[in-house]
């Protein structure tokens, strides 16, 4: 087991980024949910009050967050290349 919280953001709150990669993050005692991207400002504020973490609406500002270690990328497919290429 890790001594810290590897720090982690999830880039897409859609289905698969809200319901699996936020919600295991947030239960798993080796992470900590630091920050999320999403274009959809009602699913950023829920992300907010639900996690307590940053929220941005361009996944580019998520990325330049001091900290962060790690990303899941949970946007739609033909979005990863770029996302990943930026992270």
């Amino acid at each position: 087991m890790r001594k810290t919280k590897l720090k982690i953001g999830v880039i897409g709150l859609g289905r698969i980024g809200w319901q699996f990669h936020c919600a295991t993050l947030a239960k798993h005692a080796e992470f900590k949910l630091i920050g999320v991207a999403d274009p959809e400002r009602d699913r950023r504020a829920e992300a907010e009050h639900e996690y307590g973490c940053a929220a941005f609406a361009d996944y580019r500002h998520l990325l330049k967050m001091n900290g962060l270690q790690a990303v899941a990328i949970a946007a739609p497919t033909h979005l990863h290349r770029p996302m990943a290429s930026a992270a």
